[in-house]
């Protein structure tokens, strides 16, 4: 796409590195299995994954991956059917990400964090009939309701380790019927039948992101999509040399920034993905000692984290030749102090799922606004729009709703028309945040239009949380919303009013939260008030709660 959609030059080309390109090119769109195809014939000796001392080669990788193909072919698996994974970070999951695409599916990612009733909403709306999740107890108590119910046709579990990777090791946790050992499945030649892929039609992606009614809603991302954000971070990222990096990014993989950053980019540029399990500070810095990692990147409670531990030095960061922050925005002063500690500049990186996600980088430049969230990526424009009319663009330097258009934002919301008209405005896509763009071009957020909380770098949606509340019997009334957080960003409060006659404590709350919510949902703060703003109408105002929250005198 152009960087001269409307017809002006952008402020923010003139701030680009002088080894960025202004735009991307006349290089035609790429399917995800060519991007591998290329680069297992380029570097197929390369490792491509490690966890702990286990490597796999490119070559190894896309042998595993043809299996998986294979393998999902044999159950019934045709191209535009979706299959799910639902996993913690595994070696396994780029595996079955390049499989199931190979054969013309896409896939849905699923937190195994999620609720049982949110998990059995998006296999039921993405109409996936596999699933690859962890052989474990609690994970399938979670699916087996939908395989009893027809929802879904195949679990396939893997075990926590690489055995199955490596040998034709079988076995599984449960004997139940429509329960496959990964092992099983990939017991074949790997000579599947790959079908065509229309990089700009195809869907490699359906992501489930909130809507407004509280129900998760799947974004449509093409392959076209998907390799072309890739390429546009890749671009950013000038240092970074194919065939000769390290990426630890200890981000989920089912989550769109764990996906781009971790399964395509660093195929792109045949790095070797170190895959972490679970982020914890001290295991981090010790992969950072021993593995030196040349690309690194989390969300801000990644930072505080690190910095917490009061022992990461300057010695740790050795080789680091980036370090990116998504998610939600880095707060100025652990920015600050993360870099008197490492010695390198976190570059703040803004986006969100529909856009595959990123939109704007910050360019690690020694004059770049503290309080910036980026520039535009090359192929991408950013328009400021009034709040009250969507097609009115507001003059430079005044807030409004940040509106997106590049080769990077989705297809559409999966089978909502509606919604996917009302996110667009004239080829743009509608964000929901309020930012600007100040005279050099760097894009500032304000607040959000949406009361999305973002706790962790999740999202979070007050009337999901609202609606598990009311179930408990003390709750007459409810508002959710999120207060800040010097670690998490946000924290997420429920404000109560008690029917008559009931007490209700924040232990008693999460107990009985406990089956509704995922932990990354569960309120951490509760006040019991004897009642709460309304609007003229009669309705529950989070506006003005939040509004009274923010007049309080800090620290109550």
């Amino acid at each position: 796409m152009s960087n001269n959609r409307s017809g002006r030059s952008h402020p923010w080309l003139s701030e680009y590195p002088p080894a960025i390109p202004h735009d991307l090119g006349d290089a035609s769109p790429q399917s995800l299995p060519a991007l591998l195809e290329r680069v297992v014939k380029r570097y197929g000796d390369r490792p491509a994954l490690s966890l702990d001392d286990h490597r796999f080669t490119y070559t190894e990788m896309n042998s595993l991956v043809s299996r998986v193909a294979r393998g999902l072919q044999r159950l019934g698996v045709a191209p535009g059917d979706r299959v799910a994974v639902m996993m913690p970070n595994h070696p396994v999951v780029p595996i079955w990400f390049y499989g199931a695409l190979s054969v013309g599916a896409a896939l849905v990612s699923i937190n195994a964090l999620y609720s049982v009733t949110t998990i059995e909403y998006m296999l039921g709306d993405s109409g996936a009939k596999v699933i690859l999740t962890i052989d474990s107890p609690e994970s399938l108590a979670k699916l087996m309701p939908s395989l009893e119910r027809g929802a879904l046709a195949q679990i396939v579990t893997v075990s926590p380790g690489v055995a199955e990777l490596r040998s034709a090791t079988k076995g599984s946790l449960s004997g139940a019927a429509g329960v496959l050992p990964f092992s099983e499945l990939l017991d074949n030649d790997g000579k599947f039948a790959p079908p065509p892929i229309d990089p700009t039609g195809t869907l490699a992606v359906l992501q489930y992101t909130g809507g407004t009614t509280g129900l998760p809603k799947g974004a449509m991302l093409t392959h076209a999509n998907m390799t072309t954000n890739a390429r546009q971070a890749r671009i950013w990222f000038s240092s970074l040399q194919e065939g000769s990096e390290r990426v630890l990014i200890p981000l989920p993989f089912s989550h769109i920034s764990g996906m781009t950053f971790c399964l395509i980019l660093s195929v792109m540029i045949a790095a070797e993905l170190v895959v972490v399990p679970r982020f914890l500070p001290e295991d981090a810095l010790e992969i950072l000692r021993s593995r030196r990692p040349t690309f690194f990147g989390g969300v801000p409670t990644v930072f505080i984290a690190l910095l917490m531990t009061k022992s990461t030095t300057p010695n740790d960061w050795v080789g680091v030749k980036a370090v990116l922050c998504g998610g939600a925005p880095l707060p100025p002063d652990v920015m600050q102090a993360f870099e008197r500690a490492t010695g390198i500049r976190v570059q703040q990186v803004y986006g969100a799922t529909e856009m595959s996600p990123v939109v704007a980088i910050m360019p690690a430049k020694s004059d770049e606004p503290l309080h910036a969230v980026g520039l535009p990526v090359p192929g991408t424009i950013v328009e400021i729009r009034d709040t009250s009319d969507p097609t009115r663009q507001m003059p430079g330097g005044q807030s409004g709703e940040i509106v997106v258009a590049g080769p990077q934002v989705m297809k559409g919301y999966w089978k909502r028309e509606e919604e996917t008209n009302d996110s667009m405005v004239d080829g743009y896509f509608r964000t929901g945040d309020i930012g600007y763009l100040d005279e050099r071009g760097y894009l500032f957020i304000v607040d959000r239009l949406k009361d999305m909380i973002i706790a962790s770098g999740y999202n979070v949606y007050p009337t999901n949380v609202e609606s598990a509340i009311y179930s408990h019997p003390a709750v007459a009334e409810v508002i959710v919303i999120g207060v800040p957080d010097s670690y998490r960003g946000e924290n997420i409060k429920a404000f109560v009013v008690l029917r008559d006659g009931h007490e209700l404590s924040l232990d008693q709350l999460q107990v009985h939260l406990k089956d509704k919510l995922s932990p990354m949902e569960m309120p951490r703060l509760l006040e019991i008030r004897a009642r709460l703003p309304k609007t003229v109408v009669g309705k529950l105002s989070r506006l003005e709660l939040k509004k009274e929250i923010r007049e309080l005198p800090s620290g109550q």
